[in-house]
């Protein structure tokens, strides 16, 4: 029985405090407080031990706070809002199925969708093009209404049947009363908007209107302030919507009479709505003398008053514009953005917002006139919706109606606009012959160039998805046109990057190089551009190294035009990014292919701004797998820095612990192959052994190694083997190696000319049988040919195989009495002569 008795006080003591948390938190919203009002809910509601009851208030007040701060929250957050302010009590209903308050958890979830379809509502007169809006609207309403009026039959049985007196915490009488008023009043409204949203004249807004004059007459008289005057100037908004304007004023007079009696609140909507009816009987200066009364009797003004004083000023100013009052019409433009900008001062958020939508509207229409003006908001509208077919029928229809009215500069925005719909789409032929008409259409407009671009850039993407030789041809023209014709716009720029991009991917290098460089300093890609140029720099480099080509006057270009950008663009530590720092690492690899102390020093200094680079805290972890490729890269650049220098301990030291990739093994052997391919003597061994230590580290990762990588490696190992001086490795690998390129021409050259240079028989054999399978894979008499057996001679000669020599050397000048003319008969009339005088 005490236990009992203990449960009933605190029941009592809860049900008696919800109007004190209902104030509370009513305070909070009012001040827009609303992250503490949901702190504080969600606080109470964390307890375990929280009343069944109190659990219910507080669950509530956090949807009613939700439900409010939607209403100021930004489009991303909106949706989110309403979502939880639902939940908030949905989960509740669904914890308890008893609950005896349950009918006030019901009525508040209905609320949600209320409070959402009217804010929906007023959203969509200001976007009436917005058919996604206008049904999400309609659908909150419909919502509203089917749970209200579940609640509402409940409330409105009698109370031992409508389930509300079923202990101490269920709700008493005047609960059922407060909350029958609140749902009555959530129809009214739900029923008021959704009329609003359907088409006038249709059955559906007939219908509503009747349904929401029934229950907000239902409240005139038994419900209490400021809901009953609420409920009565709804009538007449009801009334002015249905063009009944002497009711609707009648109405708004009584209420006027009243003194006040509803509230400051109240009191500010009245106004609102007689300045609405005002306007909808096209008296704009009365609505303005209005507000301007108001504005002295007020502090300030609500969001809702500033976009009505907004809306009036452009009534105003649609009458100057009629009477040709010019001064009047410019006072009235400053007058509107002033309204505006006070707007935002006073309320900001979303009024502002509607401010400034009403304004551009106005503009809009009047600039390119309601039928185009129309069109372009309904395509637009589509576009958002998701609509993307409808969207592009619409935007042809509007480019069409603007040529006809020969508003030439919007038809090509319109048109443009569309084929940038299609690229968006990833419709690259179709979006590339939309801008290409544009293009032939409208040749002298500001935009030409960058639709020819874009079309250009259309073609390069189908290009990219298979590609063929039409599909190149068609891209490479097109960029070239672009260059041609348009030398002096901005988009040349882009068109020279794209250039140079195609041509880089199909290994030109030497050709995308001087449009790299020809991409303005000041230009959006200026960066990636330097970026490519030094690609290209040390392709270039190393293709003219393997052929033997004079690279100094190169490598001086491309060493100054990096430098110098670099030294530009700051510190690595400060003003440095990923592409910066990739930049840098291409020009320390330049500066070391180019050889020599001080280049290899110069090139250590680069790879320590690199480091200073990546271990800075601020990088972007969008760069995080550029940052890996950069410190991969960068221990293998040291080590070879630090070899060059002759710091050999030190590189050794550096190598010893690291831990690298085949492909970073494979860097270090590769950067050591030209340095010491130029040491002398015992500096020459010694990079030669630290170039074979690292090969002997890579050896057993070889298959992890590309055909083309593990090629190469061969080479640079075979070198390493005989710079040295580890003849039986270096004609061990060789003779594997002539096997394994036995019908490769160019590879059995390269390895003849390698070992032709060694004074070893051995070598000199292989060299020698490198260049007979040349013989056989070329066509015998042609410049190829002669060249082979002239090296073959070459090599009886250094290895004293002489009657050998004499007895080919016969032969070949029967078969071949000319020996290839030119030089190489000079060649080999000095090859007769050595093994003339080895006779003697």
């Amino acid at each position: 029985m005490i236990v009992v008795l203990l449960v009933l006080i605190v029941a009592t003591t809860w049900i008696k405090a919800d109007e004190t948390h209902a104030r509370y938190f009513e305070q909070l919203r009012h001040r827009g407080l609303f992250g503490l009002a949901e702190t504080e809910a969600i606080s109470r509601l964390a307890d375990n031990d929280l009343p069944m009851t109190a659990r219910t208030t507080f669950s509530i007040e956090l949807s009613r706070t939700l439900t409010e701060h939607a209403g100021f929250a930004t489009d991303e957050q909106r949706n989110e809002l309403w979502q939880r302010a639902r939940t908030t009590i949905q989960d509740l209903l669904n914890r308890d199925l008893g609950n005896p308050r349950r009918l006030a958890l019901q009525s508040q979830l209905a609320a949600v969708y209320t409070a959402e379809g009217d804010w929906l509502r007023a959203e969509h007169e200001l976007r009436p093009y917005d058919e996604v809006l206008q049904n999400q609207a309609k659908s909150a309403c419909t919502k509203a209404i089917d749970l209200s009026r579940a609640a509402e039959k409940q409330l409105s049985e009698p109370v031992q049947d409508a389930g509300t007196k079923k202990g101490a915490n269920a709700l008493s009488g005047q609960e059922v009363r407060l909350l029958l008023h609140q749902i009555r009043w959530q129809l009214g409204q739900s029923y008021r908007n959704r009329a609003e949203l359907a088409g006038a004249g249709s059955t559906e807004r007939t219908a509503d209107f009747v349904e929401a004059d029934l229950f907000l007459r239902k409240l005139i008289g038994p419900a209490d302030e400021p809901l009953q005057s609420r409920a009565k100037l709804m009538l007449a908004t009801c009334h002015r919507l249905k063009n009944e304007s002497a009711r609707a004023a009648e109405i708004l007079t009584s209420l006027e009479k009243a003194d006040g009696k509803a509230g400051d609140a109240v009191q500010n909507e009245i106004v609102a709505e007689r300045v609405r009816l005002l306007i909808a009987l096209r008296r704009p200066t009365e609505a303005a003398e209005l507000l301007l009364k108001t504005r002295g009797q007020r502090q300030r003004l609500t969001g809702e008053l500033w976009l009505l004083q907004v809306q009036v000023l452009i009534g105003m100013r649609q009458v100057s514009l009629e009477k040709q009052q010019d001064i009047l019409t410019n006072r009235l433009n400053e007058q509107i953005v002033t309204a505006i900008d006070r707007c935002q001062e006073q309320v900001g958020g979303f009024w502002t917002r509607r401010c400034r939508q009403v304004w551009e509207n106005t503009q809009t229409s009047e600039k390119y006139g309601p039928e185009l003006d129309g069109l372009m908001q309904q395509a637009r509208s589509d576009f958002t919706a998701g609509r993307i077919d409808a969207a592009l029928a619409t935007y042809a229809t509007a480019e069409q109606t603007a040529t006809q009215k020969g508003q030439t500069a919007l038809a090509m925005d319109l048109g443009f606009t569309r084929a940038s719909i299609l690229l968006e789409e990833k419709k690259f032929e179709p979006a590339a012959a939309e801008f290409f008409r544009l293009v032939s259409q409208y040749k002298t407009h500001e935009k030409t160039p960058q639709a020819h671009l874009l079309a250009t850039y259309c073609l390069g993407r189908l290009y990219d998805e298979k590609k063929t030789q039409p599909r190149r041809e068609s891209y490479t023209e097109a960029l070239d046109h672009h260059i041609k014709v348009f030398p002096n716009d901005a988009t040349v720029n882009d068109a020279r990057f794209l250039k140079a991009q195609l041509e880089e991917q199909r290994l030109q290098a030497t050709q995308a190089l001087p449009l790299y460089l020809q991409v303005d300093s000041s230009h959006k890609r200026a960066l990636e551009a330097v970026d490519g140029a030094a690609r290209c720099y040390e392709t270039i480099q190393r293709r003219m190294i393997e052929k033997r080509l004079p690279t100094t006057e190169f490598e001086q270009q491309a060493i100054e035009q990096l430098t110098r950008f670099l030294h530009a663009a700051g510190t690595p530590t400060e003003d440095w990014n990923v592409t910066h720092a990739d930049i840098a690492m291409r020009l320390a690899a330049i500066l070391l292919s180019a050889g020599g102390s001080r280049r290899s020093a110069d090139a250590d200094r680069w790879l320590e701004r690199i480091d200073a680079f990546v271990a800075r805290k601020d990088l972007k972890p969008t760069d995080a797998d550029m940052i890996s490729n950069l410190r991969q890269r960068l221990g293998p650049l040291r080590v070879v820095t630090l070899a060059a220098q002759g710091k050999i301990a030190d590189a050794q030291s550096l190598l010893k612990p690291y831990t690298a990739s085949p492909a970073e093994l494979l860097m270090i052997v590769e950067r050591l192959t030209p340095f010491v391919d130029t040491a002398k003597g015992n500096a020459q061994v010694q990079l030669a052994m630290l170039q074979l230590d690292v090969s002997e580290r890579l050896e057993p990762q070889r298959s992890q190694l590309s055909p083309a990588e593990g090629e190469h490696f061969d080479r640079c190992y075979l070198k390493a083997c005989l710079s040295a001086g580890q003849q039986s490795k270096a004609l061990e690998t060789g003779r594997r190696q002539i096997d394994q390129v036995a019908k490769d021409a160019d590879r059995l050259r390269e390895l003849a000319r390698l070992f032709s240079e060694s004074s070893n028989r051995d070598a000199l054999q292989l060299a020698k049988q490198s260049w007979r399978r040349v013989e056989g894979l070329t066509k015998a008499g042609s410049p190829e040919w002669m060249q082979a057996r002239l090296s073959v001679l070459q090599c009886c000669v250094r290895s004293g195989e002489l009657d050998e020599g004499r007895k080919l050397l016969q032969v070949t000048k029967a078969l071949y009495p000319d020996l290839g003319g030119g030089t190489l008969k000079d060649e080999y009339a000095a090859v007769e002569r050595d093994l003339k005088s080895s006779t003697k």
